[in-house]
């Protein structure tokens, strides 16, 4: 027995006016004013803000806003700061996400040690 054939879709094709304001409209994301592109950064980390940075210009200078990377600095560390920093809040947060994973890499070492003296005897 042979399956059913398949039934063909009939596709309804727009006017030409439909399909020249469609390949004619703005890009969204340059539409979107910077206060709202500012609340969707927001809501990035930190990998996905340094990817949307390397998009163009625009975005750059809107993923580079200290207040954005004053909250990641903040989240990382959980604590507030009331004093204005030397450097800007990137600056920070990198220099503490290295801080911490020296902190790790030693703990690591020391552990790795341990267990080595541990199956020595």
């Amino acid at each position: 027995m042979e399956p059913p054939a398949k039934k063909s879709r009939q596709v309804e094709q727009g006017t030409a006016d439909s399909a020249v304001s469609i390949t004619t409209a703005p890009n969204t994301l340059e539409a979107l004013p910077d206060e709202i592109l500012m609340v969707i950064f927001a809501a990035l980390s930190v990998r996905d803000l340094g990817a949307v940075s390397r998009v163009c210009r625009r975005l750059q200078r809107l993923a580079n806003e200290e207040d954005l990377w004053r909250r990641h600095y903040v989240a990382a560390v959980r604590q507030q700061t009331k004093v204005k920093p030397r450097w800007t809040w990137k600056r920070h947060l990198r220099q503490a996400t290295r801080e911490i994973l020296d902190l790790l890499r030693s703990s690591f070492e020391i552990f790795l040690l341990d267990l080595h003296f541990r199956s020595s005897f």
